[in-house]
């Protein structure tokens, strides 16, 4: 018996993968492809992440499909570790299938490809990705400089871009291959290697969607849009997916050597050569040790964490929903803002005060992916997201203008310029139902719930505070539509439709009344008031639920 369980617990059958179907985007490319605006695609090398992941999986004798922009440049690569296999007599085996990750329609085309070739897939990563719109921090603390170097020089196509190719594209491949993961359990989960795995989708965020400098994230606002945003979707999925029985799990890397973030410094193996640790803009506490013929110690994840990682989550079936941050301890020494309860004893005279509001974006119910359509995406997350992020730079000339006249309004208190994002519960909650099941609703939510906290950072020289107010349910024509009066007050009485949990309910506003589920003009008042009249909040978003949170499954 005990000899039985050693063997169990042996590296030779916990990680043998032969029986193993797995398709990897972005598996034989850097870190990142670059997609042109007319949909032409090109690679910067043949290195990256991806490359660790596949070549990990067919070392230990998975099938792996890797997905890129170029076939020629995919055969390529394939051809060199598929001989290398032979060679040594490893039976996993590597093919490249060329497609755009970014299309919904392509997503379906490539299920088709892989459908044809093989009757299940065991595990999608969701891996490739893109990095555009990088900018340089201004030298000087003014709202000009800062528009023109976050703002100005920042192209609306470039935002689509990215948030395509790393958010919404990893949405429609995980639903268009489903049915593919679901014929692996039909095939009884078991590898020739006599392993059972559990079919799985793993998606490959950045730790840049949990820190708030954006220097992790190669300074680029719609990189760290895109991935805080598939981050968090990452548990959501998992959560959707329960009665599937198909796990959804995360790697958010820090540092890796690859052709994102050192260009030009990988061979042909993909093997990176770069010695100039000094250009990263970030500390990386835990370093590899020195190579053997010398050196300094290296900065950045290898390819053996990566694979380690790799076999640990297609190996596991314990895990889901999780994401693994794996840094070198990055997020340590990344500045967090930390703030205990503030007992607010302030004049709410706001006298003087000029305020711009802008209305919400409507959430699109729709079924995961047949009913769903691209534009239904990009309009949520231009709404709910992108638009946020344009409006802030653009007033942000007015808004430091509020400084040069001394803070002072007319009532005599003094007020700190400030901008004030509505993200929403679900951008922490694993549970749809409380996006409306919208997943469209719940990425830009996400989105822009990670982005205050890091646009607070960037603008600290400016002194402009950037804070947010996550609600949960609020009866208003979103939530309840067609129920409200001429005056902006909601009638709705339905409270079992909304199919959320609220423990805190507001008391009946007559006798013999229920208790009503939801916030109150007078709850989001007096949180306006509160961060409208507070200088020490920034970078905070508020949650103001109900404790909805409190009995859904949620990271806040």
């Amino acid at each position: 018996m005990a000899e039985a369980i050693l063997d169990q617990v042996h590296v030779s059958n916990m990680f043998n993968l032969r029986g193993i179907v797995a398709v990897v985007t972005g598996g034989g490319s850097v870190s990142a492809m670059r997609f042109s605006a007319e949909m032409e695609c090109s690679w910067y090398g043949y290195k990256g992440i991806g490359l660790m992941m596949s070549t990990t999986l067919m070392s230990n004798g998975a099938t792996v499909y890797i997905i890129g922009p170029v076939q020629a440049d995919l055969d390529k690569i394939a051809k060199i570790y598929n001989d290398a296999a032979v060679q040594s007599g490893k039976d996993g085996r590597m093919y490249g299938l060329a497609g755009d990750i970014r299309k919904k329609k392509e997503a379906i085309r490539l299920a088709e490809e892989v459908g044809s070739r093989s009757p299940y897939v065991t595990v999608l990563f969701n891996n490739a990705g893109i990095s555009e719109g990088r900018f340089e921090r201004p030298k000087e603390s003014t709202a000009a400089a800062f528009q023109k170097a976050y703002f100005t020089n920042l192209q609306e196509e470039t935002f689509d871009n990215v948030m395509h190719a790393n958010a919404t594209g990893p949405y429609w491949l995980t639903f268009a291959f489903l049915p593919l993961l679901e014929k692996w359990k039909e095939a009884g989960f078991t590898g020739i290697g006599g392993r059972k795995f559990a079919p799985q989708v793993i998606m490959t965020s950045s730790m840049n969607g949990w820190t708030k400098d954006p220097a992790t994230s190669g300074f680029s606002f719609p990189y760290l849009y895109s991935k805080s945003a598939i981050g968090h979707a990452t548990s959501t999925l998992a959560h959707e997916l329960l009665p599937l029985d198909i796990r959804v799990n995360g790697i958010a890397p820090g540092l890796f050597l690859t052709e994102m973030s050192a260009p030009g410094s990988s061979d042909a193996l993909g093997q990176s050569q770069f010695t100039d640790f000094d250009k990263f803009k970030f500390a990386v506490p835990c370093t590899q040790p020195p190579p053997e013929d010398g050196g300094l110690p290296v900065p950045a994840g290898s390819k053996t964490d990566m694979g380690a990682l790799v076999l640990f989550l297609v190996s596991n079936w314990f895990v889901n929903g999780e994401t693994v941050l794996i840094d070198g301890g990055e997020q340590n020494t990344m500045a967090e803002t930390i703030l205990n309860e503030v007992n607010v004893a302030n004049m709410f005279d706001l006298r003087g005060v000029v305020a711009v509001v802008t209305g919400g974006g409507s959430a699109f119910q729709a079924a995961y992916f047949n009913d769903l359509e691209e534009e239904q995406f990009d309009n949520v997350i231009h709404t709910n997201a992108t638009g946020p992020y344009w409006m802030t730079f653009a007033f942000l000339p007015l808004l430091e203008k509020w400084k040069e006249l001394g803070f002072t309004a007319t009532g005599g208190k003094k007020f700190v310029p400030q901008v004030v994002m509505t993200s929403s519960m679900n951008g922490w909650t694993k549970d749809p139902a409380t996006a409306g099941f919208s997943f469209p609703y719940l990425y830009s939510k996400s989105a822009i719930g990670h982005a205050t906290s890091t646009l607070a950072h960037e603008l600290l020289p400016l002194g402009v505070r950037v804070n947010g107010i996550a609600p949960g349910v609020f009866l208003t024509e979103m939530s309840a539509p067609g129920l409200t009066d001429s005056l902006g007050q909601s009638h709705f009485k339905a409270y079992e439709t909304l199919g959320l949990k609220v423990p805190c309910t507001q008391p009946p506003t007559t006798d013999g009344e229920r208790p009503v589920p939801a916030g109150s003009k007078t709850d989001m008042g007096a949180l306006v008031l509160f961060l409208v009249s507070n200088w020490f909040v920034n970078g905070e978003t508020v949650l103001i639920d109900g404790g909805t949170l409190l009995v859904h499954p949620s990271s806040f």
